[in-house]
């Protein structure tokens, strides 16, 4: 296995440090969001408790009750899922504003993402639903719209591997579409590189309660981040999470090991993507190929 070679980078701010006004508003702006969502599952609960209320007492059918109760039951867990999906965004405006931070001191990168994988969002399925993409093991689909911010596993010519970078752009349309991006430790590091060079990193952790084909199975091929660093790595899934906050046990690649891998280790859902080729080592198959079909017609 590829020893890791890159250093951390802290993300804490230093205490004279003050953030910039269009940051402040944005998150003032998901603050007022959130306490207004706030006081519709007020709203909403107060409604349920009289349904069920209702339900209780009422001497209609039983069918009409409990239509009634899970009417409201629905409207409240859409109104929770909002919520959530606003408290999930002023993470995002905070974690934005750390990152564009030019006082860095090092030593914390590794803390700043393990955080970050911790509070990513828990989906929750509606009954009989299925996740989208981008929930712990879905992958993006060629519909699904990567945004600016996200965070994706980006191959380094230059390094010759997959990294953890930023998507700070997007230029060009359908098949011309390219993506700017920079490494997670050095924003001067950057790259454009089509969407097959881009693994965006989950949006939200699966739940191996209610949704366990979301989450990749024992033994399955991955993509996993090594601990202490931003590098992925070929591996193979020992065994996935059993609970809410589990993480997978992975085990990497190993050429010095008798069964070929390392022994397992923890990695949060949020850094277990699906398994990419290198996409060096899969032009020059190509190349070779074709090199070999033009002899073989030579001769």
């Amino acid at each position: 296995m590829v020893k890791p070679t890159k250093t951390s980078l802290n993300l804490s701010f230093s205490d004279d440090e003050q953030p910039d006004k269009q940051y402040v508003e944005r998150l003032m702006a998901c603050f007022s969001e959130i306490r207004a969502k706030g006081a519709s599952i007020r709203s909403k609960s107060e409604k349920l408790e009289e349904a069920i209320k209702k339900y209780r007492s009422s001497k209609s059918s039983g069918t009409q009750r409990l239509a009634a109760v899970q009417k409201q039951t629905d409207i409240l867990s859409d109104s929770i899922r909002k919520t959530l999906d606003a408290v999930y965004k002023a993470r995002r405006i905070k974690d934005e504003e750390r990152m564009k931070s030019k006082q860095l001191v090092r030593g914390a990168l590794v803390n700043f993402l393990a955080d970050q994988a911790r509070r990513l969002p828990l989906y929750i399925s509606e009954p009989g639903s299925h996740p989208p993409p981008l929930v712990g093991a879905i992958p993006a689909q060629p519909d699904t719209v990567i945004e600016l911010g996200d965070f994706a596993a980006a191959f380094s010519e230059e390094m010759g591997m997959w990294i953890l970078a930023v998507i700070t752009g997007v230029q060009g349309y359908g098949a011309n579409m390219r993506f700017r991006c920079h490494d997670i430790e050095d924003e001067s590091k950057e790259m454009i590189l089509t969407k097959r060079r881009i693994v965006p990193l989950p949006r939200y952790r699966a739940n191996p309660q209610g949704d366990a084909g979301a989450l990749f199975p024992a033994d399955a091929v991955v993509m996993a981040m090594y601990p202490q660093t931003t590098c992925f790595y070929k591996a193979a899934v020992s065994a996935p999470p059993t609970t809410a906050t589990d993480d997978y046990l992975i085990a990497f690649d190993d050429s010095t090991s008798i069964t070929g891998y390392a022994d397992p280790l923890s990695v949060p859902q949020r850094y277990v993507l699906t398994y990419r080729e290198d996409p060096q080592k899969k032009s020059k198959s190509t190349r070779d190929k074709r090199k070999t079909m033009q002899e073989d017609d030579d001769e």
